[in-house]
């Protein structure tokens, strides 16, 4: 439910009048258990609370995959060229095969089977998003 009401309003210079013709009903909002879930798993993946009141949507907001990729794109700056399974026990990330596989933001090249290297575009980007963040 809304809560909305209904008020009439008489405008009339001399005899104005607002009357409320129906009480708006108590705000119930929707409960969703699997989205309500989703929201709350989110937010224990994530590591601190890395976004700004007010952050832009073309830059995008700091999200826990966003976290891991930064890690493993951090991680590839300074090592180089290096196969994913490393980067997955030494980051302690399992899903840093199916990252480096997706490369959603465009941020790794592979350079062979498994092996993998930062990017051009990753290597610009990366410098936009805070250290603190990962």
């Amino acid at each position: 439910m809304l809560g909305l009401g209904l008020l009439v309003i008489d405008s009339n210079q001399e005899t104005g009048s607002v009357e409320a013709l129906l009480d708006p009903g108590e705000y119930r909002p929707r409960k969703s258990k699997h989205r309500q879930e989703r929201l709350l798993g989110e937010f224990m993946k994530r590591i601190g609370d890395p976004n700004l009141g007010g952050t832009e949507k073309r830059k995008g907001i700091m999200t826990a995959y966003r976290q891991r990729t930064l890690a493993i794109a951090r991680f590839l700056q300074k090592q180089g060229p290096t196969k994913a399974s490393h980067i997955a026990r030494t980051l302690r990330e399992p899903k840093a095969r199916d990252i480096l596989y997706r490369n959603v933001y465009g941020w790794f090249d592979r350079v062979s089977l498994g092996v993998y290297v930062l990017s051009p575009r990753g290597k610009r980007e990366i410098h936009l998003w805070r250290d603190e963040a990962t």
